[in-house]
């Protein structure tokens, strides 16, 4: 499933099977989970630059139970930092083709009862060993997903950036949850390659973006360190009280709207020479 306008791209390059248009990013997505509904599959979705899938193991599967032995056994003992890293250290990493981390996933999402599983968002694994090996209550990374097509969630396609906060969002507040498998990292190219929401992104839209995510989910999405990007933090107490709605104003859907038209709007020709 691409975008519109490029399945010739996409079979110039190499691509096999069924390419299918599904228009701009959200409504392709959508139209991927109807595709597989209708086949009665799960659907996996991932970015066309993923440069490869490592999954660490180790010989825990819940939280980590060994910090005090640990300590004990080291002259000065470890900061929790310290310690993750030493565990990510020591794992047996393994490189994953593509099929068989989409397995994974399903197979987490199946046993914890969600609908939508995902990998750890960054490829820093002593962070991810610092949480159990999978989570239900963390964002999910739209890079590499899987997603049981059967659930009633979809893509908010009034969004071209920061789509899949919104649908973990929609996952947690409809299945109580979601699987990110904190053992499995996708690297892609997202940020600094060219073509995609890379090109989308614009500081008055992220802004934009940001304002329509809050109004949706209120509590949910707190500031981060970097300029126009958001933390999601979704506690038992916010799942009750902060996503009972999903439902902006009318006048946060036409702003939002309005940011993205004028995104869209093509450069004169001196500004683009």
């Amino acid at each position: 499933m691409v975008g519109a306008g490029e399945k010739a791209s996409y079979e110039a390059a190499g691509a096999k099977g069924r390419v299918v248009e599904g228009g701009a990013l959200c409504a392709s997505r959508n139209a991927a989970l109807e595709l597989a509904k209708a086949e009665g599959k799960w659907c996996l979705q991932m970015s066309d630059d993923i440069a490869h899938v490592r999954f660490y193991e180790s010989d825990e599967w819940g939280d980590p139970t060994d910090y005090a032995d640990a300590q004990a056994a080291r002259p000065g003992g470890y900061t929790k930092e310290q310690f993750n890293n030493k565990r990510s250290r020591d794992s047996r990493v393994f490189g994953l083709t593509v099929p068989a981390a989409a397995k994974l996933l399903k197979s987490c999402a199946v046993q914890a009862g969600r609908k939508l599983a995902g990998a750890y968002p960054t490829q820093n694994a002593g962070f991810a060993y610092a949480q159990s090996p999978v989570s239900q209550r963390h964002f999910i990374v739209g890079d590499f997903i899987v997603v049981d097509p059967e659930s009633p969630c979809r893509f908010d396609e009034l969004l071209g950036l920061k789509e899949d906060y919104d649908f973990t969002a929609q996952h947690m507040r409809a299945h109580g949850g979601v699987a990110r498998c904190n053992r499995l990292f996708v690297k892609a190219a997202h940020y600094d390659n060219a073509g995609g929401a890379v090109d989308a992104r614009s500081v008055p839209l992220e802004k934009a973006t940001i304002a329509y995510l809050r109004e949706k989910w209120p509590g949910i999405f707190q500031d981060q360190r970097r300029a126009n990007e958001v933390i999601m933090k979704v506690t038992d107490a916010k799942m009750g009280a902060n996503m009972d709605t999903g439902t902006p104003t009318q006048a946060c859907k036409a702003k939002m709207a309005g940011a993205r038209a004028k995104k869209k709007k093509p450069k004169k020709a001196e500004e683009s020479s």
